[in-house]
């Protein structure tokens, strides 16, 4: 088949050309005039929801001005990001091992949808539809929706045929999640976080090199290639994320709208012909830069989650970070499996809920296993023929995590004050 004219739709089980292949010259109505030609009716849908979202977002990551990625040398040295970088130690923990929690961000469940989920999701093994979630914060009902990455990959398309280059839609995972949150990381180090207020909106993130990236990660368990690490980085910088609240549109909700996980991504240096050396920046999502200006962000001890095998068992520590600042020995933190299910995402993979609490107590047992529980206990609710309906867990803070809370909770006093002097 010829796919040198644009009414040629893609193909779905050989390779596009370079047009089809770049993502960035796709929009809606090829996208639409795609979808009129496939026989696969899940096929035709998947693009004709791919045209939406695009239309819908129109602006956001593609048709937007370029961000310069030259950062002023002020910005690293800004009164926001040197509050970000305040990370106090208290004799235990080693400013190594902290870093921040973006309160209402860290919440988002972004980050759901596991490789395996992806693969069984992917119509004729290439497409994915926008992913859509409800979830719950702090008393309110809040919308996401997330627009896969399109990502080039060589890989067989027939048996015993050469591999070809074909595109394939990817959500922001597990992978995705740890080098968004080593890169946080680094930005709390001199030099390396900066926070824009020239721009606007504001623009703060951190510049890095591939190298020091893939030392962070290595440093905390997680080795990864430079190819790897490059892949992760476009899958954050081209996946559109939008929040709203029920009712609501992106418009009226400048602070969440629509946004790649990343605003900015750019490399500026090519390391002289050594990748390691490659100089990169990354511009955070509107939501962690608004938290960095609004102190809305509180000190977690990051080592430590990121030794946790599981996103559930992280996800966890998340919720107890931001919602268990009262911790002590005589209040227990109390949660529920159909919350853990709708705020989480991490449990739709689980057709039977006696499964879905099997996955919760072994994450739980991992939070005990690294002294972050004490101890936790459930109480299973049955409905009809004894069949499982609900569980509620009662979590019991170690003393380790509740002086971690003690720390946290001073800390950001103590930052709310230096603010309030300036």
């Amino acid at each position: 088949m010829n796919h040198n004219s644009n009414n040629d739709a893609p193909p779905f089980t050989v390779i596009a050309d370079r047009e089809y292949r770049d993502f960035e010259k796709i929009d809606g109505a090829t996208l639409r005039r795609w979808a009129k030609i496939p026989k696969n009716k899940k096929a035709a849908a998947a693009l004709l929801q791919m045209a939406g979202d695009m239309e819908a977002t129109a602006g956001v990551a593609r048709d937007a001005k370029p961000v310069p990625v030259a950062v002023a040398s002020e910005a690293f040295s800004a009164r926001q990001m040197t509050l970000f970088q305040d990370l106090a130690g208290d004799g235990r923990r080693d400013r190594g091992d902290l870093s921040n929690h973006i309160v209402f961000w860290d919440c988002v469940p972004r980050y759901s949808v596991s490789a395996t989920q992806m693969k069984k999701l992917r119509i004729n093994g290439q497409f994915l539809g926008t992913y859509t979630r409800a979830f719950r914060h702090d008393g309110k009902d809040f919308m996401v929706r997330i627009q896969p990455c399109l990502v080039e990959e060589r890989m067989r398309v027939e048996k015993g045929g050469d591999p070809v280059l074909r595109e394939l839609a990817y959500y922001p995972s597990g992978n995705e999640e740890l080098v968004e949150e080593a890169l946080r990381k680094m930005t709390t180090e001199k030099n390396a976080g900066f926070y824009d207020a020239l721009q606007n909106p504001h623009r703060g993130g951190v510049v890095f090199t591939l190298y020091e990236l893939t030392q962070e990660l290595k440093r905390m368990g997680h080795s990864r290639t430079y190819a790897e690490i490059k892949k992760s980085l476009h899958i954050l910088a081209h996946s559109v994320i939008t929040i709203s609240e029920p009712g609501t549109t992106s418009s009226d909700l400048p602070n969440f709208g629509s946004s790649g996980y990343f605003s900015t991504l750019g490399r500026f240096h090519d390391g002289d012909g050594d990748e390691g050396r490659s100089k990169w920046v990354v511009g955070f999502h509107p939501l962690v830069v608004d938290s960095i200006n609004n102190l809305a962000y509180r000190q977690f001890n990051y080592a430590q989650l990121m030794q946790l095998s599981s996103q559930l068992s992280r996800w966890f520590l998340r919720v107890l970070t931001a919602k268990y600042t009262f911790a002590s020995r005589l209040h227990d933190f109390v949660m529920e499996l159909g919350t853990i299910r709708r705020d989480s995402g991490l449990l739709d993979g689980y057709t039977r809920l006696r499964a879905a609490h099997e996955a919760c107590q072994d994450a739980l047992n991992e939070l005990k296993e690294h002294n972050i529980l004490r101890n936790f206990t459930f109480e299973p609710e049955y409905g009809y023929r004894r069949t499982l309906s609900n569980v509620k867990y009662s979590l019991s803070a170690s003393p380790t995590f509740i002086q971690d809370v003690f720390s946290a909770n001073n800390q950001i006093n103590r930052l709310r004050e230096q603010k309030t002097k300036v």
